[in-house]
């Protein structure tokens, strides 16, 4: 998921292009995905990542109850994650 794959019409947004979608409730899978989606933010819409990035987490911390578990995934994911700026 992309910011790509986000349409804004009236005031909503609506997902679109699910081609390689699928579900899974596993933290790794959720946390990969978040960060795709961080880094999405950063390389096509960057003056709006901190805000965005913060209404994502708080979205996401107060619908799914693992939401814990797969943050504390994300920040493994990051660390072990080869070339980064810092």
């Amino acid at each position: 998921l992309t910011t790509s794959n986000l349409l804004f019409k009236e005031g909503e947004v609506h997902l679109i292009d699910f081609g390689l979608a699928k579900t899974s409730s596993r933290p790794e899978d959720q946390a990969v995905d978040l960060l795709l989606l961080e880094e999405a933010l950063k390389s096509g819409h960057f003056s709006l990542l901190e805000e965005a990035w913060g209404c994502i987490l708080n979205a996401y911390k107060g619908k799914y109850s693992n939401a814990s578990h797969t943050l504390e995934q994300l920040e493994k994911i990051r660390k072990r994650r080869r070339y980064i700026s810092e």
